[in-house]
């Protein structure tokens, strides 16, 4: 610690004032931050798409299979735990950082070890680089575990979201700059790399945290018992997710392989921009309403509500404009993209509620659970997308990502979450209305479509029709909408949380 900068105490990690209140403002403050780097990450990718061919975006998702499992993990759940810590913080955030730091390390000498393999298991063979250059993430992702935690503790959600988009500029500055020079592939890891060291930078100053490890058994093993659960869960998670990266590289060879990346990337912006916002207060802010039940389920409730509402239009949108948005966007080279993104849509759609789903179960201490049904998941995923990637192709493994995550695991973890405590009939009477606005806005596009030409001119009308009546008909009278913005005004009276 340097000079100066003491390290908090438990007390300055529990502001005063009201828990809807500051949620909500740094949910507000968090949408804001992903919207503003989504728009960054956009950008990019619609240059880079230019710049770099299928083959070579293949080479990327082969790095990004290995570097998100890896990061996933990487940790070991020290983040959350040091969130939900009661003791001596200092002993705590000392332990953590030392396991956090040690494990990177290992980390990214496996990352380094198996680049090789993973090159030719995904056929891309040029990829072995672009792992081992990217996996250099790992090491700073193990720096800045503790002063993150802290952020997310304190529930300060500014500076994060400050620090990632200063990240995000570094990094759509440097990969479309290398990328033009002709760097390739290698462009967007070395990229990635710098933007997360700006992004811990900034994060270590704002959690006036600077490294210093300590030891101690029993903190370790108090913070692996709550923690170490949920990062082998989000590994699993993780190995859902990118598992299909393995079976397309395998199945169709890298320049499919790319062509799923650019629809897999496009599907993950409303769970991105609504997960990621929501993921940095969501933890915290049950972890503090432990204490009691019917406010914990309260404020589950308005945060699935909430989360929902963001994502729901999104999701239309881009359902409807898929074709649309990968031609003239993207160009004409990527227009298979469009076949898996509408199917992919629907999953990233699902991932929101089974996300906060994970979070309330883990958080009821319930780790294990969240970790046995991403195993269930993980062990279900693979031959269900192997089978739509050898008989239908691209659109044949989000057809298989669907069928596993409505038919399967959305009413697995339905069940697990009331198990948990958390009556479900509340939850599906919050969510009619979004789902009657999204029903009603999608009808509307539909009806607009035939009169519409091709081009900029459909994307920007029918996003304008499918938003402006999904609005009228969610806004009105919505007690959602009205409990949040009596917080975000700081009123808060009658908030869940």
């Amino acid at each position: 610690m340097s000079a100066g900068l003491p390290e908090p105490e438990v007390s300055d990690l529990r502001p005063e004032g009201s828990l809807g209140t500051r949620v909500s403002r740094g949910l507000g403050w968090s949408l804001m931050g992903q919207a503003l780097a989504r728009i960054g990450v956009f950008t990019s990718g619609v240059i880079l798409a230019r710049l770099l061919m299928p083959a070579d975006m293949g080479e990327v998702a082969a790095a990004l299979l290995v570097v998100n499992i890896m990061m996933a993990i990487n940790e070991l759940g020290v983040i959350p735990a040091i969130v939900r810590w009661t003791g001596d913080l200092k002993e705590a955030t000392g332990t953590a950082a030392t396991i956090a730091i040690v494990n990177s390390l290992a980390m990214y000498v496996v990352a380094y070890l198996i680049a090789p393999y993973v090159s030719q298991l995904t056929n891309t063979p040029g990829s072995m680089w672009v792992i081992r250059i990217m996996s250099l993430t790992v090491l700073v992702d193990g720096l800045i575990a503790v002063p993150l935690a802290i952020l997310y503790r304190e529930l300060r959600v500014l500076p994060q979201v400050v620090a990632e988009v200063a990240g995000t500029a570094v990094y759509v500055g440097l990969s479309v700059g290398l990328a033009s020079a002709g760097v390739g592939p290698n462009s967007i890891a070395w990229g990635r790399v710098f933007g997360a060291v700006a992004t811990g930078l900034l994060l270590a100053v704002a959690a006036r945290w600077m490294v210093r490890p300590r030891f101690k058994l029993s903190v370790a093993k108090e913070l692996l018992r709550f923690g170490l659960p949920l990062a082998v869960s989000a590994a699993v998670f993780e190995g859902v997710m990118s598992v299909d990266y393995l079976i397309v590289g395998r199945e169709l060879a890298g320049a499919a392989l790319g062509i799923y990346l650019l629809a897999f990337n496009l599907s993950s912006w409303p769970v991105s921009v609504v997960s990621m916002a929501i993921g940095r207060v969501s933890f915290a802010g049950y972890s503090a309403l432990l204490g009691d039940r019917e406010r914990l389920a309260r404020g589950f409730v308005q945060s699935v509500a909430v989360a929902l509402s963001a994502t729901i239009p999104l999701v239309l949108i881009l359902v409807v404009l898929s074709p649309d948005v990968v031609d003239v966007v993207y160009g004409s080279v990527w227009a298979e993209a469009a076949a898996p993104l509408r199917w992919l849509l629907v999953v990233g759609g699902l991932r929101v509620l089974l996300q906060l789903g994970g979070e309330i179960i883990a958080v009821t201490d319930r780790t294990m659970v969240v970790l046995r049904l991403r195993f269930i998941w993980l062990l279900l995923l693979p031959p269900v997308l192997d089978y739509g990637a050898e008989h239908i192709g691209l659109s044949g493994v989000g057809m298989a990502h669907v069928a596993i995550a409505v038919g399967v695991m959305t009413p697995l973890f339905l069940w697990e979450i009331r198990r948990s405590g958390i009556p479900l009939v509340p939850l599906a009477f919050t969510l009619r209305r979004p789902a009657i606005a999204g029903a009603v806005a999608f009808v509307a596009m539909m009806l607009v479509s035939p009169f519409v030409d091709a081009g900029l001119v459909r994307i920007f009308s029918l996003g304008f029709v499918g938003s402006i009546v999904y609005a009228a008909v969610l806004l009105p009278s919505n007690p959602v909408i009205s409990r949040t913005w009596e917080q975000l005004r700081g009123a808060g009276g009658g908030a869940p949380l």
